[in-house]
């Protein structure tokens, strides 16, 4: 008996990215009727001031968030919104349709990433 135990090798990986990052969700108040607004949808704030589901097209929208929950918007106004983090841009939502290039650079610029 030599009292070997075991042999084993050992590799050095990178890591490019794994620290655990949370988001940053607020209770905002979103404009009235404006119907329902599913999870995902992307808010923005109009030129009035009013939270609403953002339009690309419209130069006056600023984006906020992305909400984090549906909300009927005629029963309800309190939303959960993500102001900061990590989204699935699958799931995205535009008064357009779903996000594109435009609606990306807008969240960007917000701190929220689409994987």
């Amino acid at each position: 008996m030599d009292g070997k135990i075991a042999t084993y090798e050992t590799k050095e990986i990178a890591v490019v990215a794994e620290v655990p990052h949370k988001p940053v969700i607020l209770t905002k108040q979103l404009k009235a009727d404006q119907g329902v607004l599913e999870a995902g949808s992307v808010i923005a704030e109009d030129a009035s001031n009013n939270l609403v589901l953002y339009d690309p097209s419209n130069t006056d929208h600023k984006v906020v968030g992305v909400l984090t929950r549906t909300v009927d918007t005629s029963k309800n106004v309190s939303a959960l919104v993500l102001i900061h983090g990590v989204v699935n841009g699958r799931f995205l939502k535009t008064a357009s349709g779903g996000a594109d290039e435009t609606t990306i650079k807008a969240l960007e610029e917000k701190t929220i990433w689409t994987i």
